[in-house]
């Protein structure tokens, strides 16, 4: 028989190639996801099972839709630093709340937790590369709610015993990233003002710098972490251990760019993913600039 699989978030960006990789194994997979955040651009795997639910409202239908599961991927969430800094308590909501909630329909019916959270934790990083046992220096809502799941998933293993993996994102990139709104990410904005004919925006010099992993890398860690027979609670970084400027970005893909006023964003990311090639044996293997050849 099929392993039974949750992907929460199934059918969003990250989540969704999650699941594509997950059926690809054979596994049988059951999406839960209520499209929130993904209305105009869901996708929705036709050999996956769809449950439309959300997170926050009914746990025990949450556990019902869990049972019998052997992994929980955890990826549904409010993302995005400046949203979740206007409006904390829609994204403490879904962020805290629906993920506690998981977390308990997951110990109940005893399966292994990956939990997608988020370079953001650390904040502006003293030292690059940074390590997983950098200083966390959450600096908006959206980080800080990152860091509380994997802080109750730390203590959920100590008092419950339920196994768990807490994955830190860097920038992810790739196929049905998001393109509109204000606060996308990077090459989602460019790619969608290259094709609209318009100049690519370049939020002040352009200097700073950003590491980013392919959402199939991503899932390719997700099922790494599934894998993994230790019992604990482990962390990781998911990116590519280099940095690209945004300006070094928009010139691959436009020489029409404009430059505007600076807003709050990071400076300066680079990942160290040392651990997660020992420990998992997974190194990312999509260069940004060779999928932007390919692409654009």
């Amino acid at each position: 028989m099929k392993t039974k699989v949750i992907v929460t978030g199934g059918c969003g960006f990250i989540g969704s190639h999650v699941v594509d990789l997950l059926v690809e194994n054979n596994f049988d997979v059951n999406v839960v996801d209520n499209v929130s955040t993904s209305k105009n651009n869901k996708y929705i795997h036709e050999k996956a099972k769809y449950i439309y639910l959300d997170i926050t409202e009914d746990i025990k239908k949450l556990k019902q839709a869990f049972n019998g599961a052997k992994y929980i991927f955890h990826l549904a969430a409010f993302a995005r630093v400046v949203p979740s800094i206007h409006d904390p308590m829609t994204f403490h909501n879904i962020n805290v709340n629906g993920s506690l909630n998981v977390f308990l329909a997951a110990k109940e019916v005893g399966a292994k937790v990956i939990f997608s959270s988020s370079s953001s934790v650390y904040g502006n990083p003293i030292e690059l590369p940074v390590k997983e046992t950098h200083r966390l220096d959450s600096m908006c809502p959206y980080a800080l709610h990152k860091q509380i799941g994997e802080e109750y998933l730390e203590l959920f293993n100590k008092i419950y015993s339920l196994n768990s993996v807490s994955l830190r994102y860097f920038n992810v990139f790739g196929e049905r990233a998001p393109r509109e709104g204000a606060y996308v990410p990077v090459v989602g904005i460019f790619l969608r003002q290259k094709e609209a004919g318009e100049p690519l925006t370049i939020v002040g010099d352009g200097l700073q710098n950003r590491d980013f992993v392919h959402a199939k890398d991503v899932a390719r860690a997700n099922l790494a972490a599934a894998l993994d027979e230790r019992n604990g609670a482990f962390i990781y970084n998911v990116g590519s251990g280099k940095s690209l400027s945004v300006i070094e970005i928009a010139n691959k893909i436009s020489k029409d760019t404009i430059h505007i006023q600076e807003r709050f964003e990071y400076k300066s990311a680079r990942s160290d993913v040392s651990k997660i090639k020992e420990e998992l044996n997974w190194e990312y293997k999509i260069e940004l600039m060779d999928w932007l050849d390919s692409y654009v």
